[in-house]
């Protein structure tokens, strides 16, 4: 199998690099900052974003589907329950409910920061991102008081989509009250693999 990762180290991106790191997949790497709405990169993710990655010359542009795909193709890492199983409904569960109960609204404070011009951005959306991601946030927090990863006893590939984006809400100032959440973070930031900062 033959893997090209367009990554920046900033982005989403950070997801899969941990993944393949994790499982010690073998890959090309195409980072570069440039590359954002190339025509190099058009060819692979129709919007020029990273991640995009090559699986044998076929294009994937989700880091969750990236992610979810590399841990299935390795399982003897360990990284991903079973198809038809509780626990994998569980990680898609999971994965669902960060990229649009908590990834969303934090990416439409990104949006409306700095990402549009001055003209298209919308102060009035950043009350309503503060309150939805509370709530989100104080769910995901009474999980992890519960349990040390979020399927349960065992780091899996679920804690690597989750972490990036509840790392994303800390360093934006939503996690304040949350101390399981950065809990967790200290635990996964200090994993070897691990390519997240705490800045």
């Amino acid at each position: 199998m033959k893997i090209v990762l367009y990554e920046y180290a900033p982005t989403r991106s950070a997801r899969v690099h941990w993944v393949l790191a994790e499982l010690k997949i073998p890959y090309e790497s195409r980072a570069a900052k440039s590359l954002f709405g190339s025509d190099e990169l058009e060819k692979v993710h129709p919007l020029g974003k990273i991640p995009a990655m090559l699986v044998d010359g076929q294009p994937l542009i989700e880091s969750v589907a990236m992610c979810t795909f590399l841990a299935d193709s390795k399982p003897e890492g360990n990284l991903i329950p079973d198809t038809g199983t509780f626990q994998r409904a569980m990680h898609e569960q999971w994965c669902a409910f960060i990229l649009s109960e908590v990834e969303a609204h934090l990416w439409s404070d990104a949006r409306n920061t700095f990402v549009y011009p001055e003209k298209r951005r919308i102060q009035a959306i950043f009350k309503q991102n503060k309150y939805e991601l509370s709530r989100s946030l104080a769910v995901l927090d009474g999980h992890l008081q519960k349990h040390p990863f979020m399927l349960g006893e065992q780091f899996s590939v679920t804690d690597i989509i989750v972490s990036f984006t509840t790392l994303w809400a800390e360093k934006t100032g939503h996690c304040s009250n949350f101390s399981a959440i950065k809990d967790y973070h200290q635990t996964l930031l200090a994993m070897d693999h691990c390519p997240y900062t705490a800045q």
